[in-house]
């Protein structure tokens, strides 16, 4: 996740973006578009999803940025790492290994050997061709076929960059001891301190290693996880006008919640009372008008309190609307008496609060960013509706 903030920082760097000191530290503004030309893939997206953010915003601060890749990672975050990655092995860094996973191995070794076998066994069967001749064909195709199916493997270091890496860690070490960014925000700086935060040297970044090489423990590129086991607790927005942070909540107390707990207070009031006269009736017990008064009184009170909830509630009316900003959204592994499974959630900011809302379709039509009207319950706060009106 640093090398998506450092990109940012360096684009900034070369004018691409503005960048100023503020009350949340450094602050991103858009500049005069520039042209694109010599810009990565991976760097036009990036370019992309800030002048997104920032359109229609007086700037931002570099933290809600930054962050973004990780509030949603299926639209921002996966793309960045795909076309950073693809630049890495069109520069020779890393390449695709199929052996760098633990199961990559068996599966290279099986389906290859099956399709070696077809490609020796056909030949022989149908145009009688030599046991020799055969294994031959099979030997030779193997190759190709394993090669194909490394494609699929994970992202590994070549040995150019291997070597890239071991200078970085040379690099991150003089990085580390030059201290803290300065403050400066001349190009130079500012290309130091993405470098240094691309490396991990600067203290409270992420640091998501690069792919290792090729070989035994050879891992994947690293990044946010595909899904989390708790909800984040700030996420930045802007759609009251000015960013801010702000605190999910549960969709649950979006309305006032439905008339279940008054008709509660009702029924119980009502029952508890006349089960305490009737048993008090048939032990004919001297205490029968005290306690009856009392529990009548009771089960007035409750009911009354009941019916209450009930009448304001029905004067709500049935669906309501409101406008807002899609901020975040993640999978969220949850465990529950079944065992576990993955929600869907996505918050959205109406401006004053966060909510968070859980129907899968939700997660699938929107992406951070999006404008959307929501129409929901006052009475008992269900979400009904989602209407997307604006594309990031």
């Amino acid at each position: 996740m640093a090398s998506y903030e450092a990109t940012i920082l360096d684009l900034a760097a070369r004018g691409f973006l503005g960048i100023s000191n503020g009350p949340d530290g450094l602050r991103v503004t858009l500049t005069r578009p520039p042209g694109v030309a010599g810009l990565a893939d991976y760097e036009q997206q990036v370019l992309r999803d800030v002048r997104g953010q920032l359109a229609g915003a007086n700037g931002a601060p570099l933290a809600a940025l930054a962050g973004a890749c990780g509030m949603d990672v299926d639209g921002i975050w996966k793309p960045f790492r795909d076309t950073l990655l693809a630049e890495g092995r069109r520069r020779g860094i890393c390449q695709k290994n199929l052996w760098a996973r633990p199961a990559g191995i068996a599966i290279l070794f099986l389906i290859s050997l099956l399709i070696a076998f077809l490609v020796a066994f056909v030949p022989h069967l149908i145009w009688h061709v030599g046991v020799g001749e055969a294994v031959l064909f099979g030997v030779f195709s193997w190759f190709p076929v394993a090669k194909v199916l490394e494609a699929w493997g994970a992202d590994v270091l070549t040995p150019a960059g291997a070597a890239l890496a071991a200078q970085w860690e040379r690099e991150r070490a003089v990085l580390v001891a030059a201290g803290p960014f300065p403050g400066s925000l001349d190009p130079a700086s500012l290309e130091r301190h993405a470098f240094a935060v691309a490396a991990g040297a600067v203290p409270g970044t992420p640091v998501g290693g690069p792919p290792r090489r090729a070989g035994r423990g050879a891992g994947a590129a690293a990044g946010p996880p595909p899904e989390t086991s708790k909800c984040p607790a700030e996420i930045w927005s802007s759609f009251s006008g000015t960013w801010r942070r702000v605190v999910p909540e549960s969709s649950e107390g979006l309305g006032s919640g439905g008339p279940e707990p008054g008709m509660m207070f009702s029924f119980a009031g009502i029952t508890l009372g006349m089960t305490v006269v009737a048993v008090l009736m048939t032990i004919n017990t001297i205490f029968l008008v005290p306690v009856t008064l009392a529990m009548v009184t009771v089960a007035f009170v409750l009911a009354a309190k009941g019916m209450g909830t009930v009448s304001r509630r029905s004067a709500l009316p049935k669906t309501a609307t409101f406008d807002g900003q899609v901020i975040a959204r993640w999978q969220e592994r949850v465990e529950d008496t079944e065992g576990r499974e993955i929600v869907w959630r996505t918050v959205i900011d109406d401006g004053h609060r966060a909510w968070i809302f859980s129907p899968p379709h939700v997660y699938q039509m929107v992406t951070v960013g999006d404008l959307v009207t929501v129409t929901f319950s006052p009475r008992t706060g269900d979400f009904q509706k989602l209407t997307v009106t604006a594309r990031r």
